[in-house]
């Protein structure tokens, strides 16, 4: 799904409805898991969520999100949702996309809050990098583009990350996660 309903789901800006996975969405979560396809649920509504969670052999994805407690837009996941998809082995990959990360000023420090958050939560195995630098026009002043990722990493060493748990961050977990579902 993207935002809206389609023939899978509706998506997180379906509001009217509170649906999750229609029953040929059902069948393409089978059908996925048998191709070894990775699911992303970033875009679909809470209940679709849920529901993926549920009928998904494999380890799910939502690869550009971040953290409702800490910023509340509706495309953030719930506590809840985080500690469900560590439980399934999923991850979530953070995005940098301002409006994910705070409801106002967003910057580096509010963006590594959500890391801090995570890892308090459920652990360093179930975070990586969901920039969504291909989907929006802005994104925090000291991360613009990939050539200045290096400050992210630099800003998780200075708040104290382990070396291996940084590594896990910065694609270690995400390579563990293609590997168990796409082998």
């Amino acid at each position: 799904t993207w935002n809206g309903r389609n023939s899978i789901a509706d998506g997180i800006s379906e509001s009217c409805t509170g649906d999750g996975l229609t029953n040929f969405g059902i069948k393409a979560v089978k059908e996925m898991n048998k191709l070894g396809m990775l699911i992303d649920v970033s875009h679909i509504s809470e209940a679709g969520f849920w529901n993926v969670l549920s009928i998904s052999e494999h380890p799910v994805m939502a690869t550009h999100s971040n953290c409702f407690s800490l910023c509340s837009n509706p495309r953030n996941l719930s506590d809840d949702q985080i500690i469900a998809l560590a439980k399934k082995r999923g991850i979530i990959g953070l995005t940098l996309v301002p409006d994910f990360i705070s409801t106002s000023n967003a910057d580096l420090n509010k963006y590594l809050d959500h890391f801090d958050h995570i890892v308090d939560l459920v652990g360093p195995d179930y975070i990586c990098i969901g920039s969504d630098f291909d989907g929006v026009d802005k994104t925090i002043p000291e991360i613009s583009d990939c050539s200045k990722l290096p400050r992210l990493t630099e800003g998780l060493l200075k708040r104290a990350y382990k070396e291996t748990d940084t590594v896990k961050i910065l694609g270690g977990s995400m390579m563990r996660l293609l590997e168990e579902v796409i082998g």
